[in-house]
């Protein structure tokens, strides 16, 4: 038997269409956007008390500059109170700090730098200190500077009830001081009086007017009443 080479086409096979991304390339996801957080707020907690985010850092730069030059003043002065007043630049800048803390609301603060301010003024005024009016002013220096990094970590920090007791103390007792050497300052620049004894008058005796005797008064010329003839 002959066979013949069977002429049947094998049906072609479907070829699935191209995949219009497999064309393009790898696909690529777009990340999810992050959520928007919530503005920074404007101001700074410092315990129970809110401070403007400016307002904030001025006092700071200020404030901890004004410390360190109050403690430079007084550590010096420490060496010297027997010599020179404790000066005027010290009382400036306590000065100072007591009315920026003020303006921040720090109230135990200013009320602090008030008290020292108080008592470097009595101080200048008297003229030289002692070294435990040095030491006063140098652990009140040392107070303020404890205060203001609590107050930049933020903690709102009271002071020490001794140290404003002692502060209060030195007041009471160079108010005192000072008004005795104002007393005796005038005392020595009075005019000095000279006492001189007093002579009392003698007394003035006046004399009786003279009188004439009656028979030695010259009698009287008496007139006529006649008319005079012409």
């Amino acid at each position: 038997l002959e066979f013949q080479a069977s002429t049947m086409e094998t049906p072609a096979q479907e070829v699935p269409p191209a995949d219009a991304s497999s064309a393009a390339g790898p696909m690529h996801f777009d990340e999810p956007a992050a959520p928007e957080l919530p503005p920074e707020p404007a101001y700074r907690m410092i315990g129970t008390l809110r401070v403007g985010i400016p307002l904030f850092n001025i006092f700071l730069n200020e404030a901890d500059e004004q410390s360190r030059r109050l403690g430079v003043e007084l550590a010096e002065w420490s060496h010297e109170f027997s010599e020179r007043p404790v000066g005027d630049t010290a009382v400036a800048l306590a000065h100072s700090l007591a009315g920026n803390s003020a303006t921040v609301g720090f109230a135990d603060l200013s009320h602090l730098a008030r008290l020292l301010a108080h008592a470097l003024t009595r101080s200048t005024a008297i003229g030289v200190g002692d070294a435990q009016e040095a030491q006063l002013f140098n652990d009140s220096a040392d107070e303020i500077s404890r205060l203001l990094h609590q107050f930049a970590a933020g903690f709102l920090k009271s002071p020490t009830p001794a140290l404003i007791e002692r502060l209060v103390d030195h007041e009471r007792v160079a108010a005192l001081r000072v008004q005795a050497l104002a007393e005796r300052a005038a005392v020595a620049e009075a005019p000095e009086v000279i006492d001189t004894p007093v002579v009392a008058a003698e007394p003035v005796a006046f004399e009786a007017p003279l009188t004439a005797e009656p028979d030695q008064v010259p009698p009287v010329a008496e007139f006529d009443d006649a008319p005079i003839s012409t």
